[in-house]
């Protein structure tokens, strides 16, 4: 070996870049994986805006979508860690869900309906007409957070 061959530096440097290469694919492919969960003010807001046109096209079209609204909504809020409670119904019928399962039926309507989820209660005011009332509540990092539409 010459002693100003520099060969030697060479394939250090392109050892070092190729490790380099490799190790920014790596972090980008893990940071890609990486799955934020649903925040249930965004999932709340966002059944809000969906319960709205449901109760409308009920009024337009005269049909009841409701509880095919209540199911794919009750599966969705389960799959991101959401418990989903739902008091619904009009005139001398109010019904109570904890998801897709019935809790409770009111045959007698009071113009305020009180739900207890987890030692708390919820009071919602009914109106005339098609009630749709919802409380999702998630727990993320030991803090239960709750949104309500009433």
């Amino acid at each position: 070996m010459k002693l100003g061959d520099k060969s030697g530096q060479f394939y250090l440097l392109a050892a070092i870049i190729i490790i380099a290469f490799i190790i920014g694919f790596v972090a980008i492919s893990n940071y890609s994986k990486k799955r934020t969960p649903v925040k249930v003010n965004d999932f709340g807001e966002e059944l809000k805006i969906e319960s709205e046109k449901v109760l409308d096209y009920i009024a337009i079209q005269n049909q009841d979508e409701l509880a095919d609204f209540r199911t794919t909504y009750s599966d969705y809020a389960a799959e991101n860690n959401i418990d989903i409670y739902f008091i619904m119904g009009k005139g001398g019928s109010i019904k109570s869900y904890r998801g897709t399962i019935e809790t409770n039926t009111h045959t007698e309507v009071p113009p305020l309906i009180e739900m207890t989820v987890e030692d708390a209660v919820y009071s919602f005011d009914l109106k005339p007409g098609e009630n749709f009332y919802f409380i999702l509540i998630q727990e993320i990092e030991g803090e239960k957070h709750v949104f309500t539409n009433e």
